[in-house]
């Protein structure tokens, strides 16, 4: 009985293991001259799909299935563009998506978004700002004319 416990132990303790090594290589600071820029819609699409999707939808119309329980509905961030005189607002953007706090968000485009600050920064900050270029560079491939 000792021996399977151990074998137990063991394999939980491999198991999370494998788990934070994957994590660390996923986060992996990049070297300075490997710098991503981010900018990649593939990307940006996955982490719109995981984090905005249930509010704004899967095709970014503010229609998701969480709309229904918000007491405001979401934006339509397909018309981002029009909504700012035919410039799409990537600075105020990135930095409401990097803010981690209220104040710190801008307040043109409300404050009733979530804050997503402080997950990406803790993916670290380099991370974070290829996550949000990526998510970035999505949405304005999807604005609408």
């Amino acid at each position: 009985m000792r021996l399977l416990t151990l074998s137990v132990r063991t394999s939980s303790l491999v198991c999370v293991l494998l788990m934070a090594v994957g994590i660390l290589r996923a986060t992996a600071p990049v070297q300075a001259d490997d710098e991503p820029k981010g900018g990649s819609i593939s990307s940006g699409r996955a982490t719109f799909h995981q984090f905005c999707a249930p509010c704004h939808g899967p095709s970014g119309k503010g229609n998701g299935a969480v709309a229904t329980y918000l007491l405001k509905a979401p934006s339509d961030v397909t018309q981002l563009r029009r909504r700012y005189n035919g410039v799409f607002p990537e600075a105020d953007l990135e930095e409401a998506l990097l803010a981690t706090s209220r104040e710190g968000a801008p307040r043109a485009l409300g404050n009733e978004e979530i804050l997503w600050g402080p997950l990406f920064l803790s993916l670290g900050p380099d991370v974070a700002r290829v996550r949000v270029a990526d998510l970035l560079a999505f949405l304005e491939s999807v604005q609408e004319q």
